[in-house]
């Protein structure tokens, strides 16, 4: 019962909670709900951003911030903090569809395959229709995106 009541808490709290932003490519809205953090509202702060996106080990399109998130305090071994305290890795499970920051390089990314956890990840939020992610694949080389608070 206990598992039943947090489950529907979590349900709940993500579809109430946090801020809706959208990543417009090839003029098509892939709405993206962020989580509650300091590096998400961060983020949300620099809005709107005009992106250049690539793929990544082909399981994830990248793009650098110009700058920044002020919750990342840099470093190659830096392990940002979660709610609890513990290192956010501790924690996160990448999962596909996840919006994320990588601290070591001051970037975001989308997973549009499954990736293994790292103590630099932090996730920012996720894609709303998993089924976006096709269009997101699909792009090839270098392209050009906008990250925006509304449609």
């Amino acid at each position: 019962m206990k598992k039943l009541v947090l489950g529907l808490f979590l349900a709940l709290s993500w579809l109430f909670g946090g801020e809706m932003i959208y990543l417009e490519i090839s003029g098509k809205n892939l709405q993206i709900k962020l989580d509650e953090s300091e590096f998400s509202s961060d983020l949300l702060s620099q809005l709107p951003l005009n992106l250049k996106f690539s793929d990544y080990a082909n399981s994830e399109k990248i793009a650098y911030l110009p700058k920044k998130l002020s919750g990342d305090k840099g470093g190659e071994n830096y392990e940002p903090q979660g709610k609890n305290g513990k290192a956010q890795s501790e924690n996160y499970e990448p999962q596909r569809g996840d919006l994320f920051y990588f601290t070591p390089w001051g970037n975001v990314g989308i997973f549009y395959e499954k990736v293994p956890p790292h103590h630099a990840l932090v996730r920012l939020g996720r894609l709303v229709n998993l089924s976006d992610l096709e269009l997101l694949k699909a792009q090839k080389g270098e392209f050009k995106a906008i990250l925006k608070i509304k449609e």
